[in-house]
């Protein structure tokens, strides 16, 4: 067995990104990425502070 890390998927990178402003003085960062035109998939995780 090796000593190197393995990546289950390869590293891929969002063709869209941007800042979603929430109100009092927070924004959410958000990125677009995978296939264009696919169904898509959401994931939120944490939140201010």
């Amino acid at each position: 067995m090796s000593g190197g890390l393995r990546t289950l998927y390869p590293e891929i990178e969002p063709f869209e990104t941007g800042m979603l402003d929430v109100g009092d003085g927070h924004r959410v960062y958000w990125e677009r990425s995978g296939t264009r035109g696919a169904k898509p998939a959401v994931f939120l995780h944490g939140g201010p502070g």
